[in-house]
């Protein structure tokens, strides 16, 4: 499997033009339950990946557009597999967020699967439907392999090196030592795939963190992550009263702008206000404490280091 994916507009952020200073990698990153201790010769290597994203604005650009269209979907479908948040990185690496990519070696998608490992995981794939191309069929597929692979490595990092290279092919290279590990250190010696992966995790919230402001449209959002994500980088906050989720965090309007769920007129009518209003739409740190009961994985403590 190798790099693309597409589907439903669930909503948009509007972003300013971002300069070409990058953020900066630490020397821990967490994914899940698992802290990674990166070490002094590799940080140089995923500055290198998180760079490059920043070389070509107009690029950029699109590329958050995208993270903002399929974010909030697979984020869902993470959570109803029970998998981690952090996975919806892994399809940035694959795919960029191109729903009909196509890699040298046929992979398609925004997962990148192959035909026959995609009819393995019970994906339709003919002259007439490619369920590579559907973000939901895709990323429920893609959960289910990487859940295997986890079921004998008990180890997010050696499962996540299986979507590349093949359960027995990571098998073959991985400590039985770590199986079950709650830590490793990212070395030299660490496969480049795994490199780059960090790279995209690392990159994503400091764009957030820049953005003008913040619109949610979805027709229903569980528990709410991205208005968690909003919280933390004091956005100005639009969003559907989509229950539950936006209609428990934002009440009122007090905290943000809302317009009615799935409602046309609602919305034109309710973002003149949010334009005029947006400085006092914030969703404020006291929100922030309402919204962690609806964190999974203990979301809202990565946050922070998100935008180091």
């Amino acid at each position: 499997m190798k790099i693309n994916i597409t589907v439903l507009l669930f909503f948009s952020i509007f972003i300013e033009s971002f300069s070409q200073n990058s953020p900066r990698v630490p020397e821990r990153i967490r994914i899940d339950n698992m802290v990674l201790n990166i070490s002094d010769d590799v940080i140089p290597i995923i500055q290198n990946e998180v760079d490059a994203l920043h070389i070509n604005d107009k690029y950029f650009q699109i590329f958050v557009d995208r993270i903002n269209i399929y974010f909030p979907v697979i984020e869902r479908i993470l959570k109803e597999e029970e998998m981690p948040d952090d996975l919806k990185y892994l399809a940035l690496q694959e795919s960029a967020l191109i729903s009909d990519a196509v890699s040298s070696s046929n992979a398609v998608g925004f997962w990148q699967f192959k035909k026959e490992t995609a009819e393995d995981y019970g994906l339709t794939v003919n002259d007439k439907i490619d369920e590579r191309k559907n973000i939901v069929s895709s990323t429920r597929a893609a959960s289910r392999y990487i859940k295997n692979s986890n079921f004998l490595f008990e180890n997010w990092i050696f499962s996540i090196y299986s979507y590349y290279q093949g359960l027995s092919g990571a098998k073959a290279v991985s400590d039985p030592k770590l199986y079950g590990s709650k830590r490793m250190s990212i070395d030299k010696d660490t496969h480049w795939y795994i490199i780059k992966f960090l790279g995209y995790k690392k990159n994503i919230f400091p764009y957030f963190k820049k953005a003008k402001g913040f619109i949610l449209s979805s027709l229903w959002e569980d528990p709410g992550f991205v208005l968690i994500e909003a919280a933390f980088c004091r956005l100005p906050v639009f969003s559907s009263d989509a229950k539950p989720g936006p209609y428990e965090i934002i009440k009122n309007n007090l905290n943000g702008t809302t317009f009615k769920n799935n409602d046309k007129n609602s919305f034109l009518k309710n973002f003149d206000n949010y334009l005029k209003n947006s400085e006092n739409s914030k969703i404020v740190l006291e929100n922030l404490k309402l919204s962690r009961k609806f964190s999974i994985f203990n979301h809202y403590k990565d946050l922070s280091s998100y935008l180091v």
